[in-house]
């Protein structure tokens, strides 16, 4: 059975009918008003409106063969809807429906294929040989045209079947530079937001998509979209294209269109800038301030000869020698991973597990869901072990580690407003805000760190909905619904993960938690900082081709 634009389709194979040829007949109930049954031609089931927006559970007979999905009815904006804050709906649980993309936006069927060379120089692709309990240790190096090499597999969405499957079945692309570092495909693509009141909920509250952010029940809108968002229109949808992938600076977009960046599958660890490197089973780099971070990032070559390039900053320029754009993770690329993860192409909206190993060795699996993994010194459950791979963003071995726990992760983003203490009265960040400013030396985004601003004395989810961006996985994930609730509400995120933003006395942001936050962590953390230097916050590289 499937869905398409003219409704449910059932499809028969010979094996399904009995070797009688059987001619019962082909039947459908709706559980529900808001979705009746139109009409039956051949094997295509027609359904329409009812009176009231809603879900209904569709079943299809033939004989014994049974099958049911879930059809809903939403009443969608229009052109001129306009932003209404007052609205509100649950946002507590939700869905993330993913599209992927060419550079042109034009939709395709299969993600793009990762981009391994860069300066003539090229990363080596890599797989996993599967044992009893988990994963040989040691990668097989492979080669571009291997077809076994990734496979980024869909299950079904809340929306088609009204379950949400955990999905540990995609196999994201690896693959390791010179120096062994291993960094993971994330492919350009567009997403679309479902909420639910609850993880068993089957009606849909409300969308976060091309409209905005929209209550299922009216189609009124209750925050209008960022300016500057692309969008994308499928399927009847409006899908918005992440803006990681995109040119938009100040929504943490890069100098051009991307196919896909490659995300660092650990936390960063190495002795040096030179030396730095993405590896499991090693502590992760800490006690460094956010500058020397940031620094670290744009400087390293992983082995390779890189690339030299210079940036003009307040009419100072800086010149950086790294491969392929090496650079501090920003928000926007921590929010794509982020909402890939719990795409029908990752966890598909189950929590991943937490790495609580308070050595902050990287990989390390706690072998329970979310928050509830204990915590311990060394290493509970590896990488390559079938426990410890539930702590990736896919469940298994190709996916990205450290996502919920491990060491606090400073990305390369910054509030601009207040106080400079910070960001240019101490060391703490100057080495990365100083390359953020225009000929006037006025603040602003560069391809390599986002700049975030607005009030930060507005109070409840205001404060998320005010200066939170698109796409970085803050104000879509926030559980209020609504711009002032209690401070239980509004701050946490899907799955009670953490919600702050920096502001002017902390004017740095970190993600993912740490081995200690318990539920608090997880992929949807953020949270502000001095960014001083502290024994318990790494980073992570990006490289963009």
């Amino acid at each position: 059975m499937e869905l398409n634009d003219n409704g449910v389709k059932v499809s028969r194979t010979a094996s399904d009918i009995s070797a009688s040829s059987s001619s019962d007949e082909l039947t459908a109930s709706s559980s529900d008003s808001c979705v009746t049954i139109g009409s039956i031609n051949g094997n295509t089931i027609t359904l329409n409106g009812g009176a009231s927006a809603g879900s209904s559970t569709i079943t299809i007979k033939y004989g014994s063969y049974e099958k049911t999905c879930t059809a809903s009815v939403v009443v969608t904006p229009t052109e001129t809807s306009v932003a209404d804050a007052s609205k509100t709906f649950s946002t507590a649980y939700g869905t993330i429906d993913v599209i992927w993309l060419n550079t042109d936006n034009s939709v395709r069927t299969t993600p793009n294929p990762p981009a391994l060379t860069s300066n003539g120089e090229t990363m080596t692709p890599v797989k996993w040989t599967e044992t009893t309990g988990g994963w040989d240790d040691t990668p097989v190096e492979t080669t571009s045209g291997d077809s076994d090499w990734y496979r980024y597999n869909a299950v079904s969405t809340r929306e088609e079947s009204g379950a949400t499957t955990d999905n540990i079945t995609s196999h994201w692309a690896n693959a390791k530079t010179s120096n062994g570092a291993f960094f993971v495909w994330i492919p350009r693509y567009a997403y679309r937001i479902t909420y639910y009141s609850s993880a068993t909920s089957t009606d849909p509250t409300g969308y976060y998509d091309g409209w905005g952010l929209w209550k299922a029940e009216d189609g009124s809108v209750k925050l209008a979209l960022d300016s500057g968002v692309e969008t994308v229109t499928y399927n009847g949808n409006k899908y918005i294209v992440h803006p990681a992938f995109e040119t938009n600076l100040d929504l943490g977009g890069w100098s051009s269109d991307l196919s896909g960046f490659w995300f660092a599958k650990y936390e960063m660890s190495g002795s040096s800038y030179s030396a730095l490197t993405s590896i499991p089973n090693t502590a992760s780099k800490r006690s460094q301030n956010i500058g020397t971070q940031y620094l670290w990032g744009r400087q390293a070559t992983y082995g390779f000869t890189g690339t030299s390039e210079t940036l003009s900053s307040n009419g100072t320029n800086y010149t950086y020698t790294s491969y392929m754009n090496s650079h501090m993770m920003k928000n926007s690329e921590w929010g794509a991973v982020a909402y890939l993860t719990q795409s029908q192409y990752g966890r598909n909206g189950n929590e991943i597990d937490l790495n609580g190993s308070t050595s902050y060795i990287t990989g390390n699996g706690g072998g329970a869901v979310g928050g509830t993994a204990p915590t311990a010194s060394g290493t509970q459950n590896a990488y390559n072990t079938t426990l410890g791979a539930k702590a990736s963003t896919t469940g298994n071995i190709y996916g990205i580690y450290d996502m919920s726990g491990g060491a606090w992760e400073r990305a390369a983003a910054y509030y601009s407003e207040g106080s400079t203490t910070y960001t240019e009265g101490s060391s703490y960040g100057l080495s990365m805000t100083q390359e953020a400013k225009d000929s006037s030396g006025n603040y602003t985004s560069t391809k390599y760190i986002t700049k975030y601003g607005g009030s930060s004395s507005s109070s409840g989810n205001a404060v998320v909905y005010t200066y939170g961006k698109i796409g970085d996985s803050t104000k879509e994930v926030n559980l209020g619904g609504q711009d002032t609730n209690s401070a239980t509400t509004y701050r946490a995120n899907w799955f009670g993960d953490y919600s702050n933003l920096a502001y002017s006395s902390y004017p740095f942001f970190v993600r993912g938690g740490y081995c200690r936050g318990g539920a608090s962590a997880g992929v949807f953390y953020s949270n502000y900082t001095y960014g001083y230097s502290d024994s318990s916050s790494s980073f992570r590289a990006v490289l963009c081709p």
